[in-house]
């Protein structure tokens, strides 16, 4: 039920960004769109790197972690690629990665990156009517989500 909700507000998330991504392109280009896009997630991804800690006491508080979650090695970055691979030894990595891919990326991306050109290449829609269409696709799938594990389907 969990990822359900998850996937429900990932793809609400998706669907109000679309607005105003929209407005930004209509109002500007494109390429403008997209470099102020990336220049602010930069920008929240160094404040980000400046502020948040793994743990309180690196601020000076006061830590609420575990003793034993305190007292660790400090992972490099060679010993984390050496450990996916264990991850990847499990099965269910898979088995969830073809799910995942096969069931939710296929309607996330052609809903996000090809449904509106393809809507407009095939049906001739202009651009603000292609985008509602996809819009209301992400709708449909967000609310699907919750409701197709909440009656047992999915499980």
């Amino acid at each position: 039920m969990m990822s359900g909700i998850a996937l429900f507000f990932g793809n609400m998330g998706a669907v109000v960004a679309q607005i105003p991504l929209r407005l930004a392109i209509e109002h500007f280009t494109w390429r403008e769109t997209v470099l102020g896009s990336a220049a602010i997630v930069f920008l929240f991804g160094i404040l980000s790197w400046l502020l948040v800690r793994d743990d309180p006491a690196e601020k000076g508080y006061q830590s609420y972690a575990p003793p034993a979650l305190t007292s660790y090695v400090k992972a490099t970055l060679g010993s984390a690629f050496r450990s996916m691979g264990s991850v990847f030894s499990y099965s269910n990595t898979w088995l969830i990665l073809i799910a995942q891919g096969g069931l939710a990326g296929t309607i996330l991306t052609f809903t996000g990156l090809w449904g509106a050109p393809y809507l407009r290449a095939r049906y001739g829609l202009v651009p603000r009517d292609a985008a509602s269409i996809a819009t209301v696709m992400l709708v449909a799938f967000a609310i699907g989500c919750p409701v197709w594990l909440h009656r047992g389907i999915g499980r």
